[in-house]
């Protein structure tokens, strides 16, 4: 759901084609609220169950965090211009990066935890840039390769 979205992000800063830009931040916008949103609805219709170790895990990004982040977007490129690697798969790995973060941040919110909220959003956040980042930085490769390629193929011998 989020990896064609920040793709489109990638694209559209390496192409400078505002149009894809806008659509795509809107969806990435449409998207992380839904999912806060029913994070919010499941922490308020549950706000008498205390809060787990694996949720309170999700406020404090850390080092490890990024580097699933950074991992998912490399792959979710690669994958996306790679015809024997599927982009299903890459993407159920982005979004263990980017979902259960969102949920938390709803869950939270939804028992007051402001604070911890924010913290969960601001991991999803992070997420989100090292996602796009990788994946312009793939895109932004495998097209400079290309455009290597072209030129060689077309140098006189």
């Amino acid at each position: 759901m989020m990896l064609g979205p920040i793709t489109g992000i990638a694209l559209a800063i390496i192409d400078h084609r505002m149009p894809l830009l806008r659509k795509s931040l809107i969806t990435v916008i449409i998207g992380v609220s839904l999912v806060v949103l029913v994070g919010f609805i499941v922490g308020w219709l549950h706000k008498d169950q205390p809060l787990t170790a694996e949720i309170l895990s999700r406020t404090q990004p850390t080092s490890m965090d990024l580097m699933i982040a950074l991992a998912g977007g490399t792959a979710g490129a690669y994958a996306m211009v790679s015809p024997h690697l599927s982009v299903a798969v890459v993407g159920v790995a982005v979004a263990t990066a980017l979902v259960p973060p969102l949920a938390a941040s709803g869950i939270l919110f939804a028992n007051g935890e402001t604070q911890l909220g924010l913290g969960a959003l601001l991991l999803a956040l992070t997420n989100i840039i090292a996602i796009q980042f990788t994946n312009a930085l793939v895109l932004w490769l495998l097209a400079f390769a290309v455009w290597s390629m072209t030129i060689i193929n077309q140098a006189p011998i």
